[in-house]
C-alpha cells in the first residue's frame, strides 16, 4: 500500500540530498540565502502541481459509486482512527516509517554540517562536484 510513494519520496530526497546543496547558488547568482529561497520557491511550484494533478486525476472509490448512482460509502475520521488502533500490526508499521524517515532526515541534515563545518570540505558531502570554489 506505501511502496509506490516510498518509492518517489525516496527518490526525492535522493536527488535533493545529491544536488539540492549544490543548487542552491545557482539560482542566487554565488548568493546562498537567494539560491535558498529560489530553490524552495521551485520546489514549492513543483510539488504544487503535483497535488493539482492528483486532486483532478486521481479518484477514490467513493467518487466512482457516486458517478455510478450508487451511494457513496464514507468512513469518518473516528472510524479511520478506530481501524488504526485496533490493528496493531498498522501501529507497528506506521511507527517504523516514521522512526526510519526522522532517522534518516536527523543523518543527513547532521551530514550536511559536518562536512560543511567540521571537515571544511563541504564538496564530501555531494554526490555532484560542482560546488563553486569562490564560496568557500
Amino acid at each position: 500500500m506505501s511502496v509506490i510513494p516510498r518509492i518517489f519520496a525516496s527518490s526525492a530526497w535522493l536527488l535533493m540530498g545529491a544536488f539540492g546543496i549544490t543548487l542552491r547558488y545557482r539560482p542566487g547568482s554565488g548568493d546562498e540565502a537567494r539560491g535558498y529561497s529560489s530553490l524552495s520557491i521551485r520546489i514549492s511550484v513543483v510539488f504544487i502541481a503535483t497535488v493539482l494533478v492528483t486532486m483532478i486525476f486521481v479518484k477514490d472509490r467513493s467518487s466512482m459509486e457516486a458517478a455510478q448512482g450508487q451511494k457513496a460509502s464514507r468512513i469518518s475520521l473516528k472510524e479511520a482512527i478506530h481501524v488504526i488502533t485496533a490493528n496493531d500490526q498498522l501501529k507497528v508499521y506506521i511507527g517504523v516509517v516514521l522512526a526510519y524517515n526522522m532517522l534518516v532526515q536527523l543523518a543527513g541534515g547532521m551530514a550536511m554540517y559536518y562536512f560543511k563545518y567540521v571537515t571544511g570540505d563541504k564538496s564530501l558531502f555531494s554526490l555532484s562536484p560542482c560546488w563553486p570554489l569562490s564560496s568557500m
